[in-house]
């Protein structure tokens, strides 16, 4: 099998004849499904581009205009790729089709873009971990999610598309749309900017929601609620931007202990009266962040050896 074949079967540009020739090469023998996996993860491999210097002075981190984002970025960091050799069997009949595993997992404080073998494309923000099939099946399209995830789902009404996250499952056709769900932190959002997605509750069984554009759905209790988006900023974390909006002192640590992986203890109570707009760039850390922050607002931070941060 040609390579260039194959590099445009993974990024989604191939023609119906050439996927069809992909498919019957891959059913054809046990050491073509082997010769894919190893030209996957090249693939994946020789995608990725370095992150964009860190921000220079405060007022470049204000800059509202982001000039310094390119538009054409594609991918603004390193990934770990593990390739899993287990092999799931899917169908129920006597043909069985091998289909194998592969896993994606962003390290804290960055993020990464992909385009699946049915040439959507997946956005993934930091320490988000997805398992997704190399090949997709003939009947559904499944991926799993633990994290936050930019979808654009390229439109198959004969394959439906099935994200499977801790607490839900989201099926959809062709759409846009953003799910946070990083199962140690027991919260779920989705939020849907283009199509239709159909969401259950797999914590309730007959708790089911369709969200239409321009809405979202989280968790009150153990049940799935729908509201109206009333801020788009924050899914600029694509563009590696941690954004907030009038947002609590304490939420924005939430958001800050979400990216960077850490825990941070408000012992300083005074900094609960707080509320914050602003934005800074992944790539600074968190140490540019808090130290930002301190130009405004009166507290003093200190990082202990276990990695946790304490506001004083």
């Amino acid at each position: 099998m040609l390579k260039e074949v194959l590099f445009r079967f993974f990024e989604g540009s191939s023609t119906i004849e050439e996927e069809k020739m992909v498919r019957e090469w891959v059913e054809s023998s046990p050491d073509n499904l082997q010769e894919l996996f190893r030209e996957r993860k090249v693939f994946d491999a020789v995608a990725l581009l370095d992150p964009p210097e860190p921000a220079t002075s405060r007022k470049e981190m204000r800059d509202t205009s982001l000039s310094f984002f390119p538009v054409w970025l594609k991918i603004a960091a390193a990934i770990v790729v593990t390739l899993l050799t287990t092999l799931f069997y899917q169908n129920q009949t006597l043909k069985k089709e091998q289909l194998a595993l592969q896993t994606i997992k962003v390290p804290t404080g960055q993020r990464v873009n992909l385009i699946l073998s049915d040439g959507t494309s997946v956005w993934l923000n930091s320490r988000t971990t997805m398992t997704y099939p190399v090949v997709f099946g003939k009947k559904t399209r499944e991926v799993k999610i633990d994290g936050e995830a930019f979808f654009e789902v390229a439109k198959n009404e004969k394959v439906p598309f099935i994200v499977y996250t801790k607490n839900s499952e989201l099926e959809v056709l062709g759409t846009k749309f953003n799910v946070a769900d990083y199962g140690k932190e027991c919260s779920f959002s989705a939020s849907l900017m283009e199509g239709a997605i159909k969401i259950y509750n797999t914590n309730k069984k007959g708790n089911t929601l369709t969200l239409s554009p321009n809405t979202m759905v989280s968790f009150c209790g153990d049940s799935l609620v729908k509201n109206e988006i009333k801020d788009y900023t924050h899914y600029r974390w694509k563009e590696g931007l941690i954004c907030f909006k009038e947002m609590s002192f304490v939420n924005v640590m939430k958001e800050l202990e979400k990216c960077y992986g850490i825990k941070i203890v408000i012992e300083n109570k005074k900094v609960l009266k707080y509320v914050l707009t602003g934005k800074f760039r992944q790539v600074d850390g968190i140490n540019y962040a808090l130290n930002v922050l301190q130009k405004d607002f009166k507290f003093k931070f200190y990082r202990d050896e276990d990695k946790c941060i304490y506001i004083k």
